[in-house]
């Protein structure tokens, strides 16, 4: 009996195997075809894509992950007073932009950790403390060989015993060499701890001063300003009202970070487009001067400072805004990826990092 029904079970796939209707020899080779590039193709897709990019979402997540561990070791290196990682991570040509562009920012925090370790080798007690310097967690934007990080940090140091916990918005922007990644520019709002401890500057950082003049362009290691980003810029300065929201899509990336003076983060490029335009309207009384590019390829950093001109015959002296901006150059051109705006003050605080 098991015989007869497995019999007719073989019979029955038979004779429906029979009913199917037959592909000939060109609906084969079309079945072969349509298998083979399912297996083969669409998977070799997978990986032109990813070469020709070089920039998968894994890749992203590494890169994001690294440029946070070398954010932290750049605040460990603030408590225990250790100068290699800045002496790693910094540029040389790095810019710090707080009350005004500084240029040689790297080295004043260098000078500073060297002295100050000379001192706690000598079992000797310092002056300033750093008791803890945090990352909150960190946005982190890849944009091919640069990104952006957007971070508060939080700064809890002593002076001769006398506490405060100061607070930065800072933006940061790091450029990629090779498989490392280096601290290019960066920009911050202070929020200081009130009142505010006395404390003089740091010994080390007063005998280096402040360079506030960019360094000169060395046309064998500097490119120099592409005419296609001048133009851009100029297209944003002479956009008309009507045209705002086309001029947004053009000009910054979908994913531009812009952080005010407050301190307040925000997507929108709004803003910027508002301080262009403004500029070259002369009855705004306002202006553009103390421009800076620092031209990567295909990436730039633009400092320059927003003067708002008083009025005669009042009080009113008016005031200036210095920005920092970072751009990258893609198949539609020129587009900004963040910028950070600070007011314009006369002390530059590099104890804080």
């Amino acid at each position: 009996a098991g015989r007869r029904r497995g019999t007719c079970g073989r019979n029955r796939f038979r004779q429906e195997k029979s009913d199917r209707p037959q592909l000939n020899f060109y609906g084969r080779f079309a079945m072969v075809f349509l298998r083979s590039f399912i297996l083969v193709i669409i998977p070799l897709c997978g990986i032109c894509f990813t070469q020709t990019t070089g920039m998968g979402p894994s890749a992203d997540v590494r890169d994001q992950a690294e440029i946070r561990r070398l954010m932290n070791e750049i605040s460990d290196a603030f408590v225990v007073r250790n100068a290699e990682p800045f002496e790693k991570i910094y540029a040389d040509d790095f810019v710090s932009v707080r009350g005004r562009p500084i240029y040689n920012s790297k080295q004043q925090l260098v000078a500073m950790m060297r002295a100050d370790s000379a001192l706690l080798k000598a079992r000797k007690k310092l002056d300033f403390e750093t008791i803890a310097f945090t990352n909150e967690e960190p946005d982190i934007r890849i944009f091919g060989d640069i990104a952006v990080a957007t971070v508060l940090k939080n700064n809890d140091w002593q002076f001769r015993g006398s506490t405060c916990l100061t607070k930065y918005q800072a933006t940061e922007v790091w450029q990629r060499h090779g498989s490392t990644w280096r601290l290019i520019a960066g920009s911050a709002n202070t929020f200081q701890c009130s009142p505010v401890p006395w404390h003089p500057p740091h010994p080390a950082v007063a005998a280096i001063g402040d360079v506030t003049d960019p360094p000169l362009a060395d046309p064998a290691k500097t490119e120099t300003v592409p005419e296609d980003l001048t133009a851009m810029l100029a297209k944003v300065s002479a956009v008309e009202q009507a045209r705002l929201d086309d001029a947004l899509k053009a000009y910054f990336s979908w994913s531009y970070v812009s952080t005010d003076t407050n301190g307040e983060r925000s997507n929108s490029g709004m803003s910027l487009i508002q301080v262009f335009r403004s500029a070259a309207e002369p009855s705004q009384r306002q202006s553009i001067d103390l421009e800076h590019f620092k031209v990567l390829g295909s990436s730039a950093i633009y400092t320059f400072r927003l003067r708002t001109r008083g009025r005669l015959g009042t009080t009113d002296r008016g005031s200036s805004v210095f920005y920092l901006a970072a751009l990258v150059k893609n198949v539609n051109g020129w587009q900004f990826v963040a910028s950070h705006a600070v007011p314009a003050s006369v002390q530059f605080e590099t104890s804080s990092g």
